[in-house]
C-alpha cells in the first residue's frame, strides 16, 4: 500500500541540507569500507577478473575508480551542463531559461523531465507499478528557484558527444560484454562459469 504522508511543514533547502549532511557522510563512509571498488582488472584469459565478479555478486555492485580520465570527465561534465541549461523552462515549451531554443525540440523523445523543484513525483503514488511506496521529504526551494528543474534526461548519446565516446570506452565494453555473458549464462542454466559459485539470478 503506498503512502503519501499527511501535510506537513517541510524544512527549507538549507535546513534539509543540514538534516542530511550526517547521514550522507556515514553512508559514504559504510560504502568505502566496503571491498567492491578499485580499478578495472582482468585475468591471464584478458576477461574481468573474477575477484571482481564475485564482489559485484557480492555487493550488487561495483564501483571501478580511474576508468575514465580527468579529460574525459570534464568532456562529460562541460556536455551535461550544456544539456542541463538548454533545458526547456517548462514542460512543452520551446525555449529555455535564456530564450534559446530548447534542446530535443526535434527528437523522437524528449529529453528531458521536469519537476518542481525539491520535490518528489513518485513517492507515495503508484507510477513505475508503486516502486516507490513513500514519498520523500519535499524541502521548500528558495524564493528563487525556477519553476522546474531537470529530473531526468534521456538521449545522452545524441546530446552529448562525450557520452557517445565513453560508451565506445574498450574497458566499458569489456565489463559490460563480462557481465552480459554471466547474467545471460546463469538465466539459461542456473549457474555461471566463471568460478564465483554465485547462485541463480
Amino acid at each position: 500500500m503506498n503512502h503519501v504522508s499527511p501535510p506537513a511543514t517541510e524544512p527549507t533547502r538549507v535546513e534539509h541540507a543540514e538534516r542530511m549532511a550526517a547521514y550522507l557522510r556515514a553512508g559514504e563512509e559504510r560504502a568505502r569500507a566496503l571491498a567492491n571498488r578499485g580499478p578495472v582488472r582482468f585475468g591471464a584469459d584478458g576477461r574481468l577478473h573474477p575477484d571482481i565478479l564475485e564482489s559485484y555478486w557480492k555487493h550488487g555492485f561495483y564501483v571501478f575508480e580511474g576508468v575514465v580520465g580527468e579529460a574525459e570527465l570534464d568532456e562529460l561534465r562541460a556536455d551535461a551542463d550544456m544539456m542541463i541549461g538548454r533545458a526547456p523552462v517548462s514542460p512543452g515549451a520551446d525555449l529555455d531559461a535564456e530564450g534559446r531554443p530548447a534542446l530535443g525540440r526535434d527528437y523522437a523523445r524528449d529529453p528531458y523531465t521536469l519537476v518542481k523543484p525539491l520535490s518528489d513525483p513518485w513517492g507515495g503514488t503508484d507510477k513505475l507499478n508503486g516502486r516507490h511506496p513513500h514519498r520523500m521529504t519535499q524541502p521548500q526551494p528558495d524564493e528563487d528557484a525556477p519553476d522546474y528543474v531537470v529530473f531526468l534526461m534521456y538521449g545522452m548519446c545524441q546530446a552529448m558527444p562525450a557520452a557517445l565516446r565513453v560508451y565506445g570506452h574498450p574497458h566499458l565494453l569489456a565489463v559490460a560484454e563480462a557481465m552480459g555473458i554471466i547474467y545471460f549464462t546463469k538465466r539459461r542454466t542456473g549457474h555461471d562459469e566463471s568460478g564465483s559459485g554465485t547462485p541463480a539470478l
